[in-house]
């Protein structure tokens, strides 16, 4: 876990009318509609997916706003993307 005084700027953006809160870096790359096309070409009869480089978790967390009874396992190696993925799981 970061102590906040590592954590550089962020926002938090709300997606899907706010049905999704996603806190990301203000700075750098930032996850968009790539995220939410993304999500939206697995079929909805999907049961598991793995993400490698889930970043803040936005394709992650934008397929779980559409199928909710997915089971999805994202894996993100930096950091500071992993505590966001972190914190963005709890919060939504």
């Amino acid at each position: 876990m970061m102590n906040d005084a590592m954590m550089p700027e962020t926002s938090c953006d709300d997606w899907y009318g706010g049905r999704l809160r996603l806190t990301q870096l203000v700075g750098g790359f930032r996850a968009n509609l790539d995220a939410i096309l993304l999500a939206a070409a697995v079929p909805d009869h999907a049961q598991y997916v793995l993400e490698l480089g889930s970043g803040a978790g936005g394709a992650a967390l934008a397929l779980a706003a559409r199928v909710p009874d997915i089971s999805i396992l994202a894996v993100e190696h930096d950091e500071v993307m992993a505590e966001l993925l972190a914190q963005n799981i709890a919060q939504n």
